[in-house]
């Protein structure tokens, strides 16, 4: 598969990519454009990252990652050699971000995915 384009909210988008982990499937483009995703999906995200050596352009634009969410997938990108794979987020509107608190739960879980 060379690209996906999805359209779901944050709990399909956390299903999407955990199946997509699953999937021996190489993905090169992941479109998840506008669609309510926020740091609650991250972990999600990063397995996904990390999953699949063939992604050359992750899209998660206009969503709701907080600040916190969008660096530790940019740190897991640039730890992978894929510094360029992640699109602009000038439309991600992380002020909005509901459960902000959590993230800091978040990346302690997500120090256990690293390789």
């Amino acid at each position: 598969m060379r690209w996906l384009l999805v359209g779901v909210d944050r709990a399909g988008a956390t299903q999407i990519c955990n199946a997509l982990v699953e999937s021996k499937c190489p993905i090169e483009t992941i479109n998840l454009y506008n669609n309510e995703i926020t740091a609650l999906t991250v972990p999600a995200l990063i397995k996904l990252i990390r999953s699949k050596p063939s992604l050359k352009k992750l899209n998660l634009d206009a969503n709701m990652i907080s600040a916190k969410g969008v660096n530790v997938i940019k740190d897991t990108l640039k730890e992978l050699k894929k510094d360029d794979c992640l699109d602009e987020m000038e439309m991600n509107d992380d002020e909005n971000e509901e459960g902000e608190d959590d993230i800091d739960g978040l990346t302690k879980m997500l120090e256990g995915l690293s390789t």
